[in-house]
């Protein structure tokens, strides 16, 4: 255990009290994550001293509360730095191949990798986990947009607490924004070059859409029920804006494109306003301005070699135009991407 346990425990249990039993947001995010990482299982937990809480779960695993010693997750705590854990082995590796959940007949998971969950206090308070029945290779691309879907995801189980924090505190000691909380952020699949689709919308974007975002457990694989993952797609990216992007415009941005004064698209809730969106490549350093920690790729982990249209995803993040700047075209930036340790 870290040194810092009981503050760490503190917080995580903090948390999971504020945490509602059924969250479509948590669940509109392992929809999106199992479709990014063609994999079927994958966990939302908690640590909180003696127990794991799977807070969301799909496929080989169900939500439920398990002693810590039967999970994988405690081993995210042995490394100095806020790092993946990425096992595509687990027969093969000494830590796991005797585990329950990789021997058993009922589950039999072999593949395994871990983003650690890092509190506005900077502790670790649980994992975001993606799992496999079946050894595979993983790279440094899909653990930088694994390492950020992370921080999109605490945000999302922390809101509250932190809300709390914030009040009862004088000097508050937490270290992600407010703004973090409030930030209207989707994630984007740009596989169809002339077809970008929306593959999750957080509750900030929701909001500011007017939209609906319904997202439910019968969406994704249960093992129990030996229900398999449903089809999804996404929607179309056009069908919430009047906006026209293809793969020429993001080449030329490279890792993040800026787009003003952009329409809501009609018959939406949406129509009449005017957004300015930010496109940013999903495994660029970090998710967002309001990150207060970046997750760690492993170095060992190679880059892809596949750079295809296939493997672009962004993050969308919206805000409302401001009414009284001047309409201005499209903006472009560019950043470096970067892999490895960070």
């Amino acid at each position: 255990m870290p040194a810092c346990q009981p503050e760490r425990q503190e917080t995580a249990v903090g948390i999971h009290k504020q945490m509602t039993l059924r969250d479509g947001e948590l669940e509109s995010t392992l929809r999106a994550i199992c479709k990014v990482f063609d994999v079927s299982t994958a966990t939302v937990s908690l640590l909180t001293g003696e127990r794991i809480y799977l807070a969301a779960a799909c496929g080989a695993l169900p939500v439920c509360v398990c002693p810590d010693r039967w999970g994988f997750c405690g081993w995210s705590f042995l490394n100095a730095n806020h790092e993946l854990n990425v096992v595509e082995n687990m027969l093969e590796d000494a830590r796991f191949s005797e585990n329950f959940f990789v021997v058993s007949e009922t589950f039999k998971l072999v593949f395994y990798v871990m983003a650690p969950l890092i509190s506005a206090n900077g502790h670790r308070i649980g994992t975001l986990c993606i799992m496999g029945q079946e050894p595979r290779k993983f790279d440094a691309t899909r653990g930088a947009i694994l390492a950020n879907l992370s921080e999109l995801l605490v945000r999302q189980i922390e809101a509250r607490w932190a809300l709390q924090e914030e009040n009862k505190q004088q000097g508050s000691n937490l270290l992600r924004s407010a703004d973090a909380y409030t930030s209207a952020c989707s994630l984007v699949d740009a596989s169809d070059n002339n077809n970008w689709r929306i593959l999750h919308l957080n509750a900030p974007a929701v909001e500011l859409l007017g939209t609906k975002w319904d997202v439910g457990y019968d969406q994704l694989a249960n093992f129990d029920e030996r229900r398999q993952m449903e089809s999804f797609e996404g929607v179309k990216l056009k069908s919430l804006f009047d906006i026209d992007l293809g793969m020429a415009a993001w080449q030329a941005a490279q890792v993040e494109l800026v787009v003003s004064n952009v329409k809501g698209a009609k018959g939406t809730p949406a129509v009449g306003k005017r957004f300015t969106i930010t496109f940013r490549l999903a495994a660029s350093g970090v998710l967002d301005e309001y990150a207060p920690f970046s997750v760690g790729v492993p170095s060992w982990l190679r880059e892809s070699k596949d750079i295809t249209p296939r493997n672009n995803y962004f993050f969308m993040h919206i805000k409302p135009a401001d009414a009284a700047a001047p309409q201005k075209g499209p903006l472009v930036k560019e950043s470096k991407l970067q892999f490895g340790p960070r």
